[in-house]
């Protein structure tokens, strides 16, 4: 299973054609996407009213992986971690990542994953290049 981070979903929906959109688009096809709250959030956010219900009816028909109590304490951890290396993640991005962990592969143009990675060991990313 694939989980989409907001920056693939993005590239999709506006039709860019890019590698990461065409992967997407077949991987979507197939029936092999899941959603997590933080990402449905933030795409919800960023659109008018009415794209808003039509994009709400489109990802909640989609498999969905939802965080429980012990993930939240994972996503504290994980920026804890990196905090403590130098390193600041936006809580959403702990989130999405802890979301994916051991659950999918998670899909993203964001650099910033590649640092969650280090310090959340079951999680898998794929970074396309943007």
């Amino acid at each position: 299973m694939i989980l989409a981070d907001t920056s693939v979903w993005v590239d999709y929906l506006r039709g860019t054609g890019s590698l990461a959109a065409s992967a997407f688009d077949d991987r979507l096809l197939a029936h092999d996407i899941v959603m997590c709250g933080p990402v449905a959030t933030e795409l919800l956010t960023g659109v008018d009213a009415r794209q808003r219900a039509r994009l709400w009816e489109a990802i909640s028909g989609l498999a969905w992986v939802d965080l429980d109590r012990d993930d939240w304490l994972v996503a504290g951890e994980v920026r804890a971690e990196l905090r403590q290396r130098g390193v600041q993640v936006a809580f959403v991005d702990a989130l999405i990542a802890v979301a994916a962990a051991s659950r999918a592969t998670l899909w993203t143009l964001d650099r910033a994953f590649e640092r969650i990675v280090e310090v959340l060991e079951p999680l898998e990313v794929r970074v396309f290049e943007s």
